[in-house]
């Protein structure tokens, strides 16, 4: 996704994991409004380089809390996290103020951190008081984080009985004596809240990857990739005779789930005078060796010299693929000339798949002979044989 509001888009961070639309729900319908008696604080920021020019960047503001409780209205508010896109040297967001007195909690936070003219920023927390409804980013205290206190109203009455201190017995409220129902409210409680950190660590996790790349799929219109394409300096040289019927791996770890539609890669070269192709397929296989896609017959299009460029590949079924690791697969049949039919590729040689054994190779090929993609791989049956001629870390992306 090319952002046109930075000027450098190989240097900007991502943020499509924070659109509405990326969520299980889809995009929210209608027009959003918060509970009555909601109070907002709209955060300016600017920001200028050491010259004085105008910098730009994109900041991630980052709730202390996940949830708002409103009792009054009957409603809980989910806080995202939002983004502040700093473009020629300002940007704004309107957030809740951290000290509602209609919500709870109250008085939590809301940690900044993002990058700005390609440089990350030291993350601070700070609190927004409802009292100074717009405030600059450079005029903000930082402060501790908090998760904020309950926010809880004066009880006037509870089943009709009135006072400062309501006292009721386990009839009033219809509990059960045993307190099973408790135990098993504690114990649910608890689950949630682990299931919930453990979901919110994996989402930051990639968070924090994102923001230490150089480049992002994202950037590029694309979902993910092998490895940066700017980093695809080399090409290959495979031997005709040891690469053709052979399946060729490439493996890549998925750290969040996709829908795929297309493979891409990089065609370098086309033998235009001997090349004769035939049964030429790429896929995408998962750690247990299943086929979860495949494109159609690719050899008129790695016969075409106009095809020579990053090119996308269509799959016959997209599909979704799930956090892991997968292999890109790929099946050359027929006739070329070594160092005329080539793809983009980083150069790594057998030193890739340092630490490693099969079923775990980065880089691989398995089985001859063949004239398509099987359903299932033996991935404990992972070769070298074709990265010492010339094959190997070719670079793959999805969309």
């Amino acid at each position: 996704m090319a952002n046109d509001w930075y000027g450098d888009e190989w240097g900007s961070p991502g943020w499509t994991a924070q659109k509405p639309s990326d969520a299980a729900g889809g995009t929210p319908t209608g027009t959003p409004t918060l509970p009555a008696g909601v109070k907002t604080v709209t955060v300016n920021a600017t920001f200028i380089n050491d010259e004085g020019a105008a910098a730009n960047g994109l900041l991630h503001v980052v709730p202390s809390v996940s949830r708002l409780a409103d009792p009054t209205g009957g409603s809980v508010i989910r806080l995202r996290q939002r983004q502040i896109k700093v473009k020629d040297g300002t940007g704004s967001v309107s957030l809740i103020a951290t000290d509602n007195d209609v919500l709870t909690p109250a008085d939590f936070t809301y940690e900044i951190r993002g990058v700005v003219d390609g440089q990350t920023i030291t993350p601070f927390n700070v609190s927004l008081p409802s009292a100074v409804p717009a405030v600059n980013l450079a005029s903000v205290i930082p402060t501790e984080p908090s998760s904020g206190t309950p926010n809880v109203a004066s009880v006037l009455t509870v089943n009709d009985k009135a006072g400062p201190v309501v006292t009721l017995t386990a009839a009033d409220v219809h509990a059960d004596a045993a307190g099973a129902a408790a135990a098993a409210q504690t114990a649910a409680v608890s689950a949630a809240q682990q299931d919930a950190a453990s979901k919110y660590a994996a989402v930051d996790r990639v968070s924090t990857l994102e923001l230490n790349q150089r480049n992002l799929p994202s950037e590029q219109n694309l979902l993910d990739w092998t490895y940066d394409p700017d980093e695809a300096g080399h090409v290959t040289a495979q031997d005709n005779a040891v690469v053709a019927g052979r399946i060729t791996l490439t493996r890549i770890n998925f750290r969040k789930p996709h829908r795929i539609s297309n493979i891409w890669l990089g065609l370098a070269g086309v033998d235009t005078t001997t090349q004769t192709l035939t049964n030429c397929y790429v896929g995408i296989y998962d750690a247990a060796g299943n086929l979860k896609g495949v494109t159609g017959d690719l050899s008129a299009t790695f016969m075409n010299s106009a095809n020579a460029k990053g090119i996308s590949l269509p799959l016959t079924t997209p599909f979704t693929v799930v956090p892991g690791f997968h292999y890109f697969a790929m099946l050359l049949n027929g006739v070329w000339t070594i160092n005329k039919f080539t793809f983009k590729c980083s150069g790594a040689g057998v030193s890739v798949n340092s630490g490693l054994a099969a079923p775990n190779l980065r880089y691989a090929n398995i089985l001859t002979g063949q004239t398509s993609l099987p359903s299932t791989l033996n991935m404990a049956s992972q070769a070298t044989t074709v990265i010492s001629g010339g094959w190997g870390s070719q670079w793959y992306g999805i969309s």
